[in-house]
């Protein structure tokens, strides 16, 4: 974007926590209501069946695109789709093996399908970035015997606590990097973070008993202390739809930190919205 150019509006459709290996082979109906979709992690098992790539396909293989008024929603698609890895993207699985089936599932429509680990994309005429990662996160070695216990990843990848406190340093320490970057060489950029799991202690159904520190890392100090350019942060994995606001110490209007996740067949997730699209206006 040249210098003095005003940015277009961007808008970003997000949906995480499909769970299509409980879906009995059934693809959920996904209407296209922004340019951009983010499936940010649990969408399904991409070694096990065909129902991940499946979905994937299908979504990516939709031609009109999302601002064709005269196509019903169900039969527009996307400019493009980002696609994240869940912890339960890997279960039944390994962590190293499982990755590159989803690289290869998106490779096979490179011109719509995009695999986001520790990835940043550019999106020039909206001046956005993306930066994409499951970010796992840190348990404090107080909570490891607890959490290897009672957290279903350490049983169904083979993964230990030392291994997912491994990954979350290199990916904060990464998406860290980045917004140092962006900010140095693209001052008037702003920035979307996409991970898997969530970045605020306010993501998380408070009637449900968890384990905090496999849900959430608290990063509201950083976001605030990086808004802007940080503009929006949005993730999945709690199975609670969120729309919150941190205000940031730079002034501007702040960042949203959201997520909208269908969740498991027969549960109902509160304010989940098929149609729900994160939107920047023009800067």
């Amino acid at each position: 974007m040249a210098v003095g150019e005003k940015a277009a509006p961007f808008r970003l459709q997000i949906l995480s926590d499909v769970h299509l290996e409980m879906r009995e082979g059934k693809l959920p109906a996904v209407p296209a209501t922004a340019p951009f979709l983010a499936l940010l992690g649990d969408i399904g098992y991409p070694h096990v069946g065909g129902d991940y790539q499946r979905f994937l396909l299908h979504l990516a293989d939709r031609p009109a695109p999302a601002s064709s008024s005269d196509v019903a929603p169900e039969e527009r698609g996307w400019d493009r789709i980002f696609v994240l890895a869940g912890n339960h993207e890997y279960y039944k699985g390994h962590y190293e093996k499982v990755k590159p089936i989803i690289a290869g599932v998106c490779a096979m429509r490179p011109d719509k399908l995009m695999f986001l680990d520790r990835t940043a994309v550019r999106l020039d005429k909206e001046g956005v970035w993306l930066l994409g990662c499951t970010l796992w996160t840190h348990i404090p070695e107080s909570e490891g015997a607890e959490a290897s216990r009672m957290v279903n990843d350490y049983y169904n990848i083979k993964l230990s606590v030392d291994d997912t406190n491994a990954f979350h340093e290199e990916e904060l320490n990464w998406i860290k990097e980045q917004v140092d970057r962006i900010t140095a060489q693209h001052g008037d950029d702003r920035i979307v973070v996409l991970t898997h799991h969530a970045p605020t202690p306010n993501s998380v159904n408070p009637a449900h008993h968890c384990l905090d520190a496999s849900a959430f890392t608290d990063l509201e100090a950083y976001i605030k202390a990086h808004t802007p350019p940080i503009a929006a942060w949005a993730y999945g994995h709690t199975h609670w739809c969120s729309r919150t606001t941190l205000e940031g110490e730079r002034g501007g209007p702040g960042c949203q930190v959201v997520s909208n996740a269908m969740g498991y067949p027969r549960e109902t997730i509160p304010h989940f919205d098929i149609t729900y699209a994160l939107a920047l206006p023009s800067s």
